[in-house]
């Protein structure tokens, strides 16, 4: 639309992104899970990886996803 010019800023930066943003709050390697977006990564899991709802439900567990979420999330799938 005529931008001159256009900057990025993220959260947090993948040190094994080939994109380098702008700014960024934090750089990390570990595996990062939003609130919003905890359905669409257990489809992801399950289909991609082969995990089982059960192995999904442990594996958020293991990485710090309230319970209150995952049981919000057993009633989705």
């Amino acid at each position: 639309m005529g931008a001159k010019e256009v900057k990025i800023g993220v959260l947090f930066h993948k040190y094994s992104s080939s994109f380098e943003p702008d700014w960024f709050v934090k750089r990390t390697n570990k595996w990062i899970y939003f609130y919003y977006e905890t359905l669409e990564a257990a489809k992801d899991l399950m289909k991609n990886k082969g995990m089982n709802l059960e192995e999904v439900l442990n594996h958020f567990r293991e990485v710090g996803i309230p319970e209150e979420e995952l049981l919000r999330l057993r009633q989705l799938i």
